[in-house]
């Protein structure tokens, strides 16, 4: 069926061209066209895309195509890199059914700029420090700190102190935020290995990528780090998100059963935010349940929202799980969520994430 859909997808294109085309199949399921741009009718073309039918005979199969073009404005440049272009337009529409055609811009063009100039000096950021942890309390139902969230911040030299949604989304694709994940992991232990007295106690929650897992043993990593520093396990806090588990589930399953059998606290980051929660909730090895705010506030009904995280709150509560809520930024939600059972909060209603210094301090003058 797939030779048959792509031999029909050629004949498509050697019907519809014209003596002015050069086109061909690139590979795969990739075919190139190179044409007068007045030779585009985009809007035959996005209805043709929208409803795409191929038959073998007896059953029709709806192909879903899409088109990235690069309109050329630089006529000198290798046709390769115009191709480049080209696909990164057609790689924002890739998972779309309503759009199927896209143009290269220059919005996409300063984007893989960026990304290109960051991952170049993500190793050097990591050497000279201008990557560095920040700390956001984490507090019981008495306003107490009991520990922190490490986040990761960028102090760049030259584009200044840089926002982590700037950054992240781009190593999460390339992988490189396994590197920086580390570079987290191993700094939180080091801070934790300082903490004498009354912040012997408190524990850090550090971040694990979906991405980790496909770089490195995860588990060997962090409890190597452990041992080096000599860290009781349940003061690392070990937190994912849903999307950890989107593939090889046994295995990650697996993973985190060793994580808390070692004396680790797992935590599952955003709960809810995803479609399979309550199906994986009856298999995974779990400690805490993350609530995000944003919950309620992206709802247009904040009554079913609120109804909903009662009964999130509840199910956490009878599971034999701690709940968290994160993003609490007023006093009110503070004390909707204290009635309703939460007894772990974050958000900047409490303080916003800070430098380990700043944060030392702030523990330091809550004691006195």
């Amino acid at each position: 069926m797939g030779d048959s859909v792509l031999l029909k997808v050629a004949s498509w294109l050697r019907e519809n061209s014209t003596k002015d085309w050069v086109y061909g199949r690139l590979g795969g399921d990739d075919f190139g066209i190179c044409l007068p741009a007045g030779d585009a009718n985009l809007k035959q073309l996005e209805r043709r895309f929208s409803r795409y039918v191929i038959s073998n005979g007896s059953i029709e199969h709806r192909i879903l195509m899409h088109m990235g073009i690069y309109k050329i404005t630089e006529p000198e440049m290798d046709v390769s890199l115009m191709f480049d272009r080209a696909q990164l337009a057609l790689t924002s529409v890739k998972n779309e059914y309503n759009k199927h055609i896209a143009f290269y811009d220059d919005k996409m063009r300063n984007q893989v700029m960026w990304d290109q100039m960051i991952s170049a000096q993500v190793e050097k950021a990591i050497e000279e420090k201008q990557v560095r942890p920040y700390l956001q309390p984490i507090v019981d139902n008495n306003g107490q700190i009991i520990g922190a969230e490490a986040l990761i911040r960028w102090d760049h030299p030259k584009e200044g102190f840089l926002q982590p949604e700037t950054f992240i989304p781009t190593f999460e694709k390339n992988g490189m935020i396994a590197d920086l994940d580390k570079f987290i992991w191993r700094s939180a232990c080091e801070i934790l290995s300082t903490w004498t007295d009354d912040k012997a106690n408190l524990f850090i929650s550090i971040n694990i990528s979906p991405k980790d897992f496909l770089f490195m043993d995860v588990f060997a990593e962090i409890n190597s780090l452990i041992e080096e520093f000599n860290i009781e396990p349940s003061r690392l806090r070990i937190e994912i998100t849903e999307t950890v588990m989107m593939t090889e589930v046994e295995n990650r399953i697996a993973i985190l059963r060793r994580f808390r059998e070692s004396g680790f606290i797992v935590e599952m980051d955003d709960f809810g935010s995803g479609y399979s929660s309550l199906n994986q909730l009856k298999d995974m090895p779990l400690d805490v349940l993350k609530i995000d705010m944003k919950f309620l506030s992206s709802s247009k009904n904040s009554q079913k929202a609120e109804i909903i995280l009662r009964n999130v709150l509840k199910l956490s509560g009878d599971l034999g799980l701690s709940a968290l809520t994160e993003g609490v930024e007023t006093e009110d939600q503070y004390n909707m969520l204290s009635q309703m059972g939460c007894n772990l909060f974050q958000g900047y209603f409490f303080a916003k994430p800070m430098t380990v210094g700043e944060f030392e301090k702030v523990c330091e003058s809550k004691v006195a």
